[in-house]
Order: C-alpha cells, then sequence, then structure tokens
C-alpha cells in the first residue's frame, strides 16, 4: 500500500470513529428523550385520571347542592305553614280568651268550673 493509500485509509477510519461516536451521542440522546416522553405519558395518564376523578366529584357536589336547595324549598314552604297554623292557632286563642272573659263577667268574677277545677288561663295556656 502506498503512503497516499494509507493516509485515505486513516482519514477514513478517523471519519468512521467519528460517526460512530456521533452514533453513540445521538443514542444517548434519543434514549434520555424516550425516558422523558415515557416520564411524560405517566404523568398526562395520572392527570387523566386526577381530572376524572375531580369531574365525578364536581357531578357529586352539584347533585348534593341541588338536593339541598330543594330541601331547604320545602324546608321553607313547612315553616311558611307552621306560621300561618301559629297564628291560626294565636287567633283562635285570642277568641277563646275573650269569650273565656266574657263569660266570667256574665258570671260576676267567677271562674267557670270545667272536671272539677276552675278554669285558669294556664290551663289553656299553649307555649307559645
Amino acid at each position: 500500500m502506498s503512503e497516499r493509500e494509507r493516509q485515505v485509509m486513516k482519514k477514513l477510519k478517523e471519519v468512521v470513529d467519528k460517526q460512530r461516536d456521533e452514533i453513540r451521542a445521538k443514542d444517548r440522546e434519543l434514549g434520555l428523550k424516550n425516558e422523558d416522553v415515557e416520564a411524560l405519558q405517566q404523568q398526562q395518564t395520572r392527570l387523566m385520571k386526577i381530572n376524572h376523578d375531580l369531574r365525578h366529584r364536581v357531578t357529586v357536589v352539584e347533585a348534593q347542592g341541588k338536593a339541598l336547595i330543594e330541601q331547604k324549598v320545602e324546608l321553607e314552604a313547612d315553616l311558611q305553614t307552621k306560621e300561618q297554623e301559629m297564628g291560626s292557632l294565636r287567633a283562635e286563642l285570642g277568641k277563646l280568651r275573650e269569650r273565656l272573659q266574657g263569660e266570667l263577667s256574665q258570671n260576676g268574677g267567677e271562674e267557670p268550673e270545667v272536671s272539677g277545677k276552675p278554669a285558669t288561663e294556664a290551663d289553656g295556656k299553649v307555649g307559645l
């Protein structure tokens, strides 16, 4: 082999070695990128699961909120009905007191006897 051929062979070997080193570096870089992609995919999967769970929780909380609103409306309606009943009972109690006072006035101040006991205001009192 001539000197020129040796130099060409040496140069070609250097080029091949350099390309081999570049390929190894690219392989390492590609491996790191693949690891990053896998980590990101795992993170994406985890976040998708969290998102799914949160959406489910939101749906449950919204349903609970609607149920509570309906319950509040029902309780307010019941309260209004009870307040109306209380008003009616108070009015009726007032009328009964007036009638009792009228009867007391007609009887000369004596309290009428009911079941063997004198009737007092405390007997007919409703805890209002």
